[in-house]
C-alpha cells in the first residue's frame, strides 16, 4: 500500500457535495485514513471567482502516484473539469496529490512533494490540522507556517464542517 496526502477543492457548483463525491471516490479506490474539516477560502492567483472549499486527506492505496494520477485525472474529467484548460480557472472538483510517504517524484506530468505546497498558505494550514509533524523538503509543516507572511492567514475565511 501507498500513503499520499491528498487536497480537494471545489469552487464551482454545490461545493460541499462536490468534495463529498471526491471522498466517495476516494474511498472507492482505496481508503481515507484521516481528513481535515472543510474550510472556506479566498482563490489563489484568479480573479472574479467563487471561493474554493478546500480539504486534505491522508490516503492509502495500491496504485503507484503516476496511476494515483491518472486514476484523478479521469475522475476530474468525469466531473466536468476540462483538464487541459483549467489552471487558475473554476472548476467542481480539483485533487491534487501533495505528498507520497518519505519519496519525491519528478515526472513530466507530476512532482511530488507538490510544486506549490510551501507556496500555498491555506494548503500548509490544512497539512497542519491533519497533522503539525508532516516533513516536507526536512521541514515539520508546523515550522514551516511560523515564517509564512502573516497577511497570508487572511485567504482562510471560515470552517465548513
Amino acid at each position: 500500500m501507498n500513503n499520499y496526502i491528498l487536497s480537494l477543492g471545489s469552487n464551482l457548483g454545490e461545493r460541499k457535495k462536490n468534495l463529498d463525491r471526491g471522498l466517495r471516490f476516494l474511498s472507492e479506490i482505496g481508503r481515507i485514513i484521516k481528513k481535515t474539516p472543510i474550510y472556506e477560502t479566498l482563490p489563489v492567483e484568479m480573479e472574479e471567482t467563487s471561493n474554493f472549499y478546500n480539504m486534505v486527506v491522508e490516503f492509502e492505496v495500491e496504485l503507484s502516484p503516476v496511476e494515483l494520477l491518472n486514476k484523478i485525472k479521469d475522475y476530474e474529467k468525469s466531473e466536468g473539469r476540462d483538464i487541459k484548460n483549467s489552471h487558475l480557472k473554476p472548476r467542481t472538483i480539483d485533487i491534487d496529490i501533495l505528498l507520497n510517504e518519505d519519496n519525491t517524484v519528478n515526472e513530466k506530468n507530476l512532482i511530488i512533494p507538490h510544486k506549490e505546497i510551501t507556496n500555498r498558505y491555506f494548503i500548509l494550514f490544512l497539512l497542519n490540522k491533519l497533522n503539525p509533524e508532516i516533513i516536507i523538503n526536512n521541514k515539520r509543516v508546523k515550522n514551516i507556517l511560523l515564517y509564512q507572511k502573516k497577511e497570508e492567514n487572511h485567504y482562510i475565511l471560515r470552517k465548513i464542517d
